[in-house]
């Protein structure tokens, strides 16, 4: 073995005063007192949620109505009628969202539309991130967006779409693609229990594109198909319970 010189002793002592002196420390918790996390849906059938937050994707290709499909589960969400009138919602809440291709404006008229065909009004629940962009990627940001989060009361459900307009990531490799969803995760389990709802384009195969941690992150995921010129909803993975069914929709 090697005399230890200079720069290794350095590091030791970097190392002990770390050891020594946390900032804050780890928290270790007896198993006996936590408590277990309770499975159930946001919207039956659909968007299962538990007591400590959910994480989850809509994955598909281009053209396949996953913006329209978002809009509805919106302000389903937010006025506590049926997703698609079909899907029941069963715990009605404060909506927040950021559409990254389109203006608020254009997120407003499409919600519009389908507001008045439901026979409702916008409710004031019903919010959307007004800034010009949002990056999952960077610190400034999470920190902005996890206190706009906190002040929101009754918060049932966070949409954010697309994801691949929300950070600077390589998302065919896993490494780059973890540390945003560790964000998000972290994010619905802090602020739970909250619904934390992304967008995602599918590979020609029907898959989710990129790095495979983008269906490993979700507790739920939902995967269209164009079919005509309607979309079925072909896949709903539930890690929280039983898969949910597959259907047909169009506008």
């Amino acid at each position: 073995m090697r005399p230890a010189n200079g720069r290794d002793l350095a590091h030791y002592a970097d190392v002990a005063r770390d050891i020594g002196e946390p900032e804050t420390p780890f928290r270790a918790t007896p198993l006996a007192e936590v408590q277990e996390p309770t499975g159930q849906f946001l919207v039956e059938g659909l968007i299962p949620v538990r007591s400590d937050g959910a994480t989850g994707y809509v994955f598909g290709p281009a053209k396949s109505l996953k913006s329209f499909l978002l809009a509805d589960i919106l302000l389903s969400v937010a006025t506590g009628t049926p997703v698609l009138g079909r899907f029941e919602v069963r715990q009605r809440g404060t909506v927040v969202a950021f559409f990254a291709e389109d203006g608020v404006a254009e997120v407003k008229r499409r919600i519009a539309a389908i507001a008045r065909f439901r026979g409702v009004e916008i409710p004031g629940s019903l919010r959307v991130l007004t800034e010009p962009e949002l990056r999952l990627d960077e610190p400034p940001h999470q920190r902005r967006l996890a206190a706009c989060l906190k002040q929101q009361d009754d918060l049932a459900l966070v949409v954010l779409e697309p994801v691949v307009r929300l950070h600077s990531g390589d998302e065919n490799q896993a490494k780059e693609v973890a540390t945003v969803h560790r964000y998000l995760r972290g994010l619905a389990r802090r602020l739970g229990p909250v619904v934390l709802l992304l967008a995602h384009h599918t590979s020609h195969r029907g898959e989710a594109r990129g790095s495979t941690d983008f269906p490993a992150f979700g507790d739920f995921n939902v995967y269209l198909k164009k079919e005509g010129g309607n979309t079925r909803v072909r896949r709903v993975e539930n890690r929280l319970g039983p898969p949910g069914p597959t259907f047909c929709f169009g506008v």
